[in-house]
């Protein structure tokens, strides 16, 4: 017992540590963007830093100080000439100002680090295609496909059916279960959501009207309505119909009877209908997919004396989760990096516009994640496999480079800004102004920072409670 406990403590003290150093290498390649782009460009790089705070050890070579800092977290780089009012205080360095350099060389030297996060993302694109994917394609789920629906929940009342495939939610497509959940908080405009469906059994296609609710974390949500899985062989009693047949624990139950299982429950309904005569099961064990065929036995199950006997297998069943992350979508590289863009595009085009996304920004602004959330989240995604993992810090750095190009004065896209504005008006914004923006901006992205790092620690508070 103490063994596993120790075992388990190595294993998630091994997914913080790879946490730290995915994120801090995400860091240092965009300050290195910018660093590289600098030596080129013929501007001074006063200090390049491996972490914050103070110096472990420095050694200077040409211009410029390299650093081993206390707090090997990310780093920094000291570009004065791109900062001459004073951002490298902000960045951890000293005040060192000096002339600015050419306009065109401080918009290359800024965006330079958001092109060095999106390279980096394309060679974790590449990676990523080379790997086996998240989930096997022999278990994937093509779309939103609804499991399983419990009774008397808004779900059920809504007519929404096992199999049902969602394919849009209030007139916004969706691909899988993680499109649906995000687009059901994001479209709630009324406590009523139209959805447009189809059933992978029958055909049907369907326009609902289901009502929402509002989970503990605050997000709009169909209660009921659970997400497709397959099932996985727990126990396989000996001596039992499962046995017998050939069945083994850790086998995948794809298909009974060529019916597709969509869950735990739909699997013991086809067994129950059977009646007893013979069910031919497809299933997956390793790599490989077979089929055989069960004659289930009448009997009553173990520990329910009162019950009447009923078709039964011999075996003890869970759910296999077969979601699949948002940022683990797509295979080809391509698709990997424009799946990220339009992702984050959802996110920040209400927020940008909210006369035209009425309601939305109010709910993204509830449920945006902070620095907390980000890590939890890339630490409990590297439990999924590699590829998931490195999917996800492709996504962050996708992210990153992105929010970065945003024209706000403390970002490089307000560095960019001011570099454009001394070309087209042939003079720099005065510094005081600079300084002012920089400051300001400055004090509302911590402000923000530390509202959300609480928020973080509690809704994760609610999450494992």
């Amino acid at each position: 017992m103490v063994a596993a406990w120790l075992l388990q403590g190595l294993i998630w003290l091994g997914a913080g540590l790879a946490v730290f150093l995915f994120f801090s290498v995400t860091i240092l390649i965009h300050e290195g963007g910018h660093f590289l782009a600098a030596r080129l460009l013929g501007m001074r790089a006063d200090v390049f830093s491996l972490g914050f705070g103070p110096a472990l050890w420095k050694r200077k070579i040409g211009e410029t100080e390299y650093r081993v800092s206390a707090f090997p977290f990310g780093g920094y780089v000291s570009l004065p000439q791109l900062d001459p009012s004073g951002m490298e205080k902000i960045q951890g360095g000293e005040a060192n100002a000096c002339p600015p350099a050419a306009w065109w060389k401080r918009a290359i030297c800024a965006f330079a680090g958001p092109l060095g996060n999106i390279l980096f993302a394309a060679v974790l694109a590449l990676i990523i295609w080379r790997l086996p994917p998240v989930v096997p394609e022999s278990l994937d789920f093509d779309g939103a496909v609804v499991g399983y629906v419990e009774p008397g929940s808004d779900a059920e009342a809504a007519g929404l059916r096992p199999g049902d495939c969602i394919l849009q939610v209030a007139d916004k497509p969706v691909a899988t279960w993680s499109e649906y959940r995000i687009e059901s908080h994001l479209c709630a405009e009324s406590e009523l959501m139209g959805l447009s469906v189809s059933n992978i059994f029958d055909g049907v296609t369907a326009q609902l009207s289901a009502r929402l609710s509002v989970s503990d974390l605050g997000f709009n949500v169909i209660s009921g309505a659970v997400e497709a899985a397959t099932c996985s062989l727990v126990t396989v009693l000996p001596d039992s119909a499962a046995a017998r047949a050939g069945l083994q624990e850790g086998d995948i139950i794809r298909s009974v009877n060529g019916r597709r299982i969509v869950s735990v429950v739909s699997f013991r309904q086809i067994i129950r209908e059977s009646d007893g005569e013979p069910v031919e099961i497809e299933y997956k064990r390793g790599e490989e997919i077979a089929a055989l065929s069960v004659q289930p036995e009448i009997m009553v199950p173990e520990g329910e004396e009162d019950a009447e006997p009923r078709p039964m297998l011999g075996v003890m069943l869970a759910p296999v989760s077969v979601s699949v992350p948002q940022w683990a979508m797509y295979r080809n590289p391509l698709d990997q990096l424009a799946g990220d863009a339009r992702a984050i595009g959802r996110i920040l085009k209400p927020l940008v516009s909210p006369d035209r996304h009425k309601g939305e920004a109010g709910r993204i602004g509830k449920s945006l994640g902070g620095p907390v959330m980000i890590l939890t989240s890339m630490w409990w995604t590297l439990f999924s496999g590699l590829a998931g993992a490195l999917a996800f810090v492709r996504y962050v750095n996708i992210n990153l480079a992105i929010l970065n190009l945003l024209p706000l004065p403390v970002l490089d896209g307000g560095h960019i800004v001011f570099a454009l504005w001394r070309a087209v008006f042939r003079r720099e914004v005065p510094q005081r102004l600079v300084a002012a923006l920089v400051n300001s901006f400055a004090f509302l992205i911590l402000a923000l920072f530390l509202y959300l790092t609480c928020r973080d620690f509690w809704n994760l508070s609610l999450i494992f409670r």
